[in-house]
């Protein structure tokens, strides 16, 4: 659980992260590695505005299997960027390669949250309260991502004369 809990912190996302822009920066529509550090950034500053002002105690330090410090609600693990990572990265492919990104991002996302409890660095509450911001900043994100697609005028490619 110890390795498990790491795919939620910085040391495993921004690597992650920096090879996601570089794929996607190969991409026709480079506006999705926008997409990505929006996500990331946002989410880290949601974890560090509402953290704060929560101001709640970690468990008492008796019931941590696992070194942790600073408050612990909501837990910033659980609001990791994995399912914002996947919806970007989904972009443009087959219903089935997204649903497969989605699934294992959600699974990450789901055994991270698990692991915190178990290790005794946050409460379950705390997980809960992660995973409902992460899930409110990537509906945001969704949603503007949608407004903005609605917005733009769509241009039908040139078809080239067979010859």
């Amino acid at each position: 659980m110890r390795t498990v809990t790491w795919l939620g912190s910085g040391w495993v996302l921004i690597p992650v992260l920096v090879a996601a822009t570089i794929v996607l920066w190969r991409h026709p529509d480079r506006r999705a590695v926008g997409w990505l550090w929006a996500a990331y950034v946002g989410a880290f500053a949601l974890d560090a505005l509402a953290t704060p002002i929560a101001d709640r105690a970690r468990p008492p330090a008796a019931d941590l299997i696992e070194a942790a410090s600073g408050l612990s609600y909501p837990s910033g693990h659980a609001l990791a960027t994995w399912g914002m990572l996947a919806v970007v990265a989904s972009a443009g492919r087959s219903p089935r390669a997204r649903a497969r990104l989605l699934a294992a991002a959600a699974g990450v996302v789901l055994i991270v949250g698990v692991s915190r409890v178990y290790l005794g660095a946050g409460l379950f509450t705390d997980v809960v309260a992660g995973y409902a911001l992460g899930a409110a900043w990537l509906a945001f994100l969704l949603a503007l991502r949608l407004r903005r697609s609605a917005d733009r005028p769509h241009v039908q490619p040139r078809s080239t004369p067979a010859g």
